[in-house]
């Protein structure tokens, strides 16, 4: 049962950081793909598994370089 049976939804956020000097296309490519395993991972995990209960699960990736936040987006699975 639900702590919050009101509640629709349910977030994953996976963060990740560049060094601005450190910055190119490809890392960032790479940064994407660590952040999507990861959470394909949490999502397996029983904890998780339980907090989310009933809720729809949003999963968003977030990679900042340096303090700017340069990309923001909701991954899904294509059978989730």
């Amino acid at each position: 049962m639900s702590k919050y049976p009101d509640l629709e939804y349910s977030y994953l956020i996976e963060l990740k950081y560049i060094a601005r000097g450190e910055y190119s296309e490809k890392i960032q490519q790479e940064k994407i793909q660590d952040a999507q395993e990861q959470l394909d991972q949490y999502v397996k995990s029983d904890r998780i598994q339980k907090s989310i209960s009933s809720t729809k699960l949003i999963k968003i990736i977030l990679i900042y370089k340096g303090w700017e936040l340069i990309y923001c987006e909701e991954y899904k699975l294509e059978n989730n």
